[in-house]
């Protein structure tokens, strides 16, 4: 019987020493003496299972207060009144012209380039891009 004094003093549901006695092979006479109710039968013990369920579900646990993503919190008039507010209304954009960069850096394909051997067997095998690809 120590054994399930152990299980008591530890915590567990009663239902649950209750089994595990039944499980040993305890006498049903000496499990109820040991657990102090009349009777052992199935509706008793829902009862006990559902009454420790309840008192679970009433324990409510406890909220933990996180720490703020910022250390130093802004306000929203601290937050307008810094400098990037500020930059952005004095920068002025610039119109970029794209043609004169294209012209300027551009790669320049080179037509005067006389067709040799190895360009032209290159041209009459099937390229990789050319072929089919099934899924």
């Amino acid at each position: 019987m120590g054994k399930y004094e152990r299980m008591k003093k530890l915590g567990m549901p009663t239902a649950s020493i209750i089994n595990r006695m039944r499980m040993d092979g305890v006498d049903s006479s000496i499990i109820e003496e040991w657990s102090g109710v009349g009777s052992t039968s199935k509706e008793s013990q829902n009862k006990n299972v559902s009454a420790e369920s309840s008192d679970i579900m009433a324990i409510k646990p406890k909220s933990s207060t996180m720490k703020p993503f910022h250390w130093t919190k802004f306000t929203k008039i601290q937050a307008e009144n810094t400098l990037w507010k500020e930059s952005e209304k004095t920068i002025t954009h610039y119109k970029i012209d794209y043609t004169l960069l294209e012209e300027k850096f551009a790669r320049v394909k080179d037509e005067k380039q006389v067709p040799t051997q190895e360009t032209e067997q290159k041209q009459d095998t099937p390229k990789e891009a050319d072929a089919e690809k099934i899924d």
